[in-house]
């Protein structure tokens, strides 16, 4: 009985990581979007809580060994941390309006930027502070002295990861495609308040003689100093922590590129690294220690230098492999990806899931009854030092030198401490031959460590979405070929920006034309033999709304792109726009382009914000917007998904003025009818009147929403499209008649709403589309798209005609009144 009663423990330790990940999961993303999807607001957010964890492994070394109820301590807190995150989520929804209250007040951006981290901080610390509790409170129940502390430390640790994996997987391809994200929420409240109800009632009875060794120890066993050798090894393991937590951020910059940008390759990313965590921690339980443990330490972590350096060196070469894995034996492509992606990265991320027990093991090597407390103190500097690694690599090493030098700068940091440990190995007669040896191997790595290849990364995404049989000689060839395309290449703080000359299937560049991508999706073109040409839809995106608002005077562009849409506005006489592109160097890539003299940054008129514009215009209530024209092409892609809902339009409604009208360009690309027709029907639910923009042969629409009737400026139209200057500009509409401009007319809002009747609407709550979208990208859904958009989007030179007709007539009669 007391043995079965031993076993609940642990597995209830498992489902405690499970909630803990899913919680982690569903609170990053409601923030990200109450935030911004920038990097600084992610890694607030995610330093923040793992701050809490680390705390709550400061908490537990010195509360963990005073307890005299262990077991219903851990009761109460599984039960807190449910009761908890069941309001937690909903006061995270409601975080934008106060700090949109706030901004309303003061009108003060640094008030704003102060509140940001400070409510987060408030409202996550309590519940990470109790998941972080977790750990050294149950190495306190579950060891005695009988037992390597390496063992159990190693079983529990690679046990609660195990149930991380499981919900960072669970997280992306279930829960939230299944639930959404309240009912995800609301399912690890149960899982919670069950864990406390089993201990409650199965363990209530259970006298744990056994751990009473370790949990009451004297104040001066419990107060004692550490030794100068227990002190270096908390510094390597915290260490340890900033390279492991730093290298996963920059393996996460190319396994997001490799996997896709979307909510299925964020989970299975998470998963990978989480996955090899836990199969070091579980191995390292099958390993007899030696009696001089500090010689593993160095041999491991001299091992996960190497691995992780020579991962790149793999990474590089998995789009090859992968491509023969899904023409040649035709895989699935998420699962040929994610299982070379999991096979290259299980090495490093198996032997940083070995350290920190093995660690906690060294330093309770002479006193196994300071199990609980060594545990909490590793735990929460190895915590420590992933907050500074998150931080740094991410906002400043790789923007500043890039992901090649600074996964080298993180395995050099680790190489100062191996050889600290070694100089220690030295002084306690724990050295051996090999040791020299290893250091060597270490600086060989270090000096011949490969380059992160993103740009092969970026063809090769490219070309087997145009040609998905291609064979690995194929893909070969065609990287050989196109290996000099790359006119600009920039890793930025959220994307990696390149500028390409254009490339047909047969590998063929063309010097004239550039195409501007981020993250290895196009997003505009330059044409070099002639500058003024505008794209055909960045053109409507600013067009078709001038046309449409009686008397424009502000306006608010989302995302720069090529900078066609804002150039335009600008033009038509507009007295503000504000522009908020969430990529700096997107704006660095327009600057190559024009020599360093782009006109568009002189332009008194247009406000370019390097923020992301969901949150520029949520803590904006007092601002109000004649037009509102939003770029981003991608909806499926993480961190532009939320573009695309209910809440996001609403927001977007609310800053409009009486007159206001609001353009929303969409990609039909990787979408089907379902998807399609639930952001149609979103976007019309929200705006009482608007239509629908398109032409034969296009793959684009734009959608025009506003508050009241829409009326067509006749006259304005008439005057532009008689204007040589705009119809040699806007020659791609093309714009030399009143009747060609009306051509892209496809419906208005109540044909729309017929057509789209019948699906779900698209929330951030239940991230339908993108999860839709996301299923299409790794064909795991039929498209059928083509006919379905040419049966019913399309007008006809009669319909046009029509309404050519229509539009003179009322504005005839506007004139007459």
């Amino acid at each position: 009985m007391i043995q079965n009663r031993m076993w609940l423990l642990p597995f209830l330790f498992l489902l405690s990581g499970l909630t803990s990940l899913v919680y982690e999961s569903l609170w990053i993303r409601s923030l990200s979007i109450a935030f911004g999807s920038t990097t600084l607001s992610i890694s607030l957010v995610i330093g923040l809580f793992f701050f809490g964890l680390a705390m709550g492994g400061f908490v537990g070394a010195k509360v963990v060994p005073r307890l005299s109820r262990p077991l219903v301590f851990y009761g109460v807190i599984e039960a807190f941390i449910g009761i908890y995150s069941f309001f937690l989520l909903i006061l995270l929804f409601k975080i934008p309006d106060f700090l949109g209250v706030i901004n309303n007040i003061t009108a003060s951006s640094a008030l704003v930027n102060f509140v940001k981290p400070a409510s987060v901080f408030i409202l996550l610390t309590p519940p990470t502070l109790a998941m972080g509790l977790t750990f050294p409170l149950l190495v306190g129940l579950c060891t005695d002295a009988k037992q390597a502390v390496s063992q159990n430390v190693s079983f529990l640790y690679g046990l609660n990861t195990l149930g991380a994996l499981i919900g960072a997987f669970a997280t992306g391809f279930l829960l939230i495609p299944a639930f959404g994200l309240v009912w995800s929420n609301f399912l690890m409240v149960l899982i919670n308040l069950s864990i406390a109800a089993l201990i409650f009632w199965k363990l209530k009875n259970f006298e744990f003689e056994r751990f009473r060794f370790l949990a009451f120890q004297s104040e001066q066993d419990l107060n004692k100093s550490l030794s100068f050798f227990k002190k270096f090894l908390l510094f390597t393991s915290t260490i340890v922590g900033v390279a492991a937590v730093g290298a996963e951020i920059i393996w996460n910059k190319y396994l997001t590129l490799f996997l896709g940008t979307n909510i299925f390759g964020v989970s299975l990313t998470l998963s990978i690294f989480l996955f090899g965590i836990a199969t070091g921690s579980l191995i390292l339980t099958k390993i007899n220690i030696p009696q001089k443990p500090l010689n593993l330490l160095i041999s491991l972590l001299s091992f996960a230098i190497v691995t992780t350096l020579l991962s790149t060196s793999f990474l590089n070469q998995a789009p090859l492999f992968a491509q023969t894995l899904i023409a040649e034996f035709g895989c699935n492509p998420l699962l040929a990806k994610g299982g070379l992606a999991a096979l290259i990265l299980l090495p490093p991320t198996a032997l940083f899931g070995a350290l920190l027990p093995l660690t906690i093991h060294i330093m309770t090597h002479d006193n196994k009854s300071e199990a609980a407390r060594i545990s909490g103190l590793v735990y929460g500097w190895n915590t420590l030092g992933g907050i500074a690694g998150a931080m740094a690599v991410g906002l400043y090493l790789i923007p500043q030198l890039g992901s090649s030098s600074s996964l080298v700068l993180l395995c050099s940091l680790m190489g100062l401490v191996l050889v600290g440990l070694f100089l220690i190995g030295l002084q306690q007669d724990q050295f051996i031959v090999v040791g020299p040896l290893q250091i060597g191997i270490v600086c060989l790595a270090l000096l011949f460590s490969p380059s992160v290849n993103y740009q092969n990364l970026v063809r090769t995404a490219e070309y087997s979405y145009r040609n998905p049989n291609a064979s690995k000689a194929e893909l070969g060839r065609y990287l050989e070929k196109t290996k000099y395309d790359v006119r600009y290449w920039a890793e930025g703080e959220n994307a990696v920006v390149s500028l390409h000359y254009d490339v047909d299937e047969q590998g063929k560049m063309d010097p004239q034309r550039l195409i501007l991508k981020s993250n290895g999706l196009s997003e505009s073109f330059f044409d070099l033999s002639n500058p003024s040409l505008v794209p055909k839809y960045e053109a409507l995106l600013a067009v078709i709304p001038y046309l449409y608002q009686p008397s424009p005077q502000k306006a608010f562009v989302v995302g720069y792109g090529g900078g066609y849409t804002t150039e335009l506005l600008s033009n038509f006489s507009i007295d503000k726009i504000v522009v908020a592109e969430i990529e700096e160097k997107v704006l660095e890539a327009s600057e190559y382009v024009y020599l360093g003299e782009n006109p568009l940054l002189l332009r008194p008129n247009i406000d370019i914000q390097i923020e992301d514009a969901r949150f520029l215009l949520n803590i904006s209530p007092r601002r109000q917007f004649d037009i509102i024209a939003s770029q981003p092409s991608h909806s499926w892609m993480s961190g532009v998904a939320h573009l695309f809902t209910e809440d996001f339009f609403s927001i977007v409604k609310s800053r409009l003025t009486e007159g206001g009208v609001f353009a929303q360009w969409l990609n039909l690309y990787n979408m089907d009818q379902t998807t399609l027709k639930s952001i149609i029907h979103t976007f019309f639910t929200v705006f009482p009147h608007g239509a629908i923009f398109t032409q034969e042969g296009d793959d684009q629409l734009i959608l025009l929403g506003s508050q009241k009737d829409l009326q067509l400026q006749y006259s304005r139209l008439k005057e532009l499209t008689s204007d040589p200057y705009w119809q040699e500009r806007l020659e791609y509409l093309p714009f030399s008649s009143e009747f060609e401009f009306l051509s892209n007319f496809s419906m208005d809002r109540a044909k729309a709403m017929r057509l789209s009747a019948g699906v779900p609407l698209n929330s951030d709550r239940n991230a339908f589309a993108e999860v839709r979208q996301s299923r299409l990208y790794y064909g795991q859904s039929p498209t059928a798209l083509g006919s379905f958009i040419e049966n019913n989007f399309f007008s006809t030179e009669q319909e046009t005609k029509i309404l050519l007709q229509n539009e003179i007539q009322r504005a005839q009669r506007s004139i007459v009144q």
